[in-house]
């Protein structure tokens, strides 16, 4: 029978649904076998002290751990559970069980959390060995803490994420590799929770939204994995509608939750377009020049593309919520057009005549192409 850790050293807590039972205690057991110290709610009895009991237990962990599937985020008590620790500040690591997403309620402001796939497109042994890398998860592995400290870091010069391989994947790849739409999309999130903390859900939408747009134009995201395959970054666009979005656009009142697939442009014939940048950003640790380039590139590689079928776009839209962020659009040739209302500052771009300052130049051939289409 697998028993709860209940010495002093750092352990991690355990959060899950008990419908989900049989799949946590497998886990649990594998932990235990590798000499994890774990807590579960296994031998409290129900009543009165068994919120005290688990609430105690999560102040004192090292690591909280929830386990998703569609039962736990039905679960108030696993939600109670998850928002407790995210007020302590704890160190958070989402397990997913199954394809599912947290709704942007749970998600919002979580940035501390980390999250890995269980069985989606790796192995079991993959799946542990990620595991046990997440951060925190050392500390609560039995003989850690008598060990002999580790030396010092020699002084290094190396530029921080500079040794970090990363390369473009498009959403075909994504799928090879056993992501899901919706799958692609929750990281989409959480990368943006972790990039922007203040972020709203008005201005963020949800994994279930934007799952239906990847799903439907995925020649509009491209995107940057590192050698674990973990989606690092990305770059995504829609072509909004000048009859729905244009006026609230320019109002700063236009919010990201409110797009629709079906009130968005298809890109498929020829002809002029507006469009508006979801993301052109990497995460913290791989925003590296030569990283930023890379995704540049892949934008313009896009543009280009769709040139060359006669697609242009009179001007492009960006909701900016960083000040590195903002210097970088700037230097892309965007200008500052009104403040949005509810977080951020809306830049623009206009395509017509094309830019001469746009970092988009050094590519003659889409200058060219424009050139000739707007003169």
């Amino acid at each position: 029978m697998i028993k709860a850790y209940k010495g002093k050293e750092p352990y991690a807590f355990i959060s899950y649904s008990h419908q989900d039972r049989d799949a946590v205690l497998e886990i649990i057991e594998q932990m235990t076998r590798d000499s994890y110290r774990v807590w579960f709610d296994e031998g409290i009895t129900p009543g009165s002290e068994l919120f005290d009991n688990i609430a105690s237990h999560i102040e004192d962990c090292s690591i909280f751990i929830a386990l998703i599937s569609s039962n736990y985020i039905g679960s108030d008590d696993c939600r109670d559970e998850l928002n407790f620790a995210r007020n302590l500040s704890k160190d958070i690591l989402l397990v997913y069980l199954e394809d599912t997403a947290l709704p942007s309620g749970m998600a919002m402001r979580m940035n501390r959390i980390h999250s890995i796939f269980r069985f989606a497109y790796e192995s079991a042994e993959d799946f542990y060995a990620k595991l046990y890398s997440a951060k925190g998860m050392d500390a609560v592995r039995a003989g850690t803490q008598e060990s002999a400290p580790a030396p010092a870091p020699a002084i290094s010069r190396k530029v921080p994420g500079k040794d970090r391989k990363v390369r473009i994947a498009d959403f075909e790849e994504l799928i090879e590799l056993g992501y899901t739409p919706l799958s692609i999309a929750q990281r989409l999130v959480e990368n943006d929770y972790a990039l922007y903390p203040q972020q709203t859900v008005e201005n963020e939408g949800t994994p279930e939204q934007w799952s239906q747009f990847i799903e439907s134009y995925p020649e509009a995201f491209s995107f940057v994995i590192n050698e674990k395959n973990e989606i690092v970054g990305n770059l995504s666009f829609v072509a909004v509608s000048e009859d729905v979005h244009l006026q609230k656009l320019l109002d700063g009142e236009l919010m990201e939750a409110t797009f629709k697939v079906d009130e968005t442009e298809f890109l498929l014939f020829e002809g002029e377009y507006i469009g508006y940048l979801l993301n052109l950003s990497l995460n913290i640790g791989y925003n590296t020049r030569d990283n930023i380039n890379l995704l540049f590139d892949s934008f313009v590689d896009i543009l280009l593309n769709l040139a060359r079928e006669d697609i242009f776009f009179k001007a492009w839209y960006v909701n900016v919520f960083r000040r590195d962020h903002e210097a970088m659009f700037k230097r892309m040739g965007f200008h500052f057009l009104v403040n949005n209302k509810t977080f951020g500052k809306l830049y623009e771009m206009k395509c017509d005549p094309f830019p001469e300052n746009a970092l988009f130049c050094r590519r003659e051939e889409l200058r060219k192409r424009y050139e000739e289409h707007f003169s």
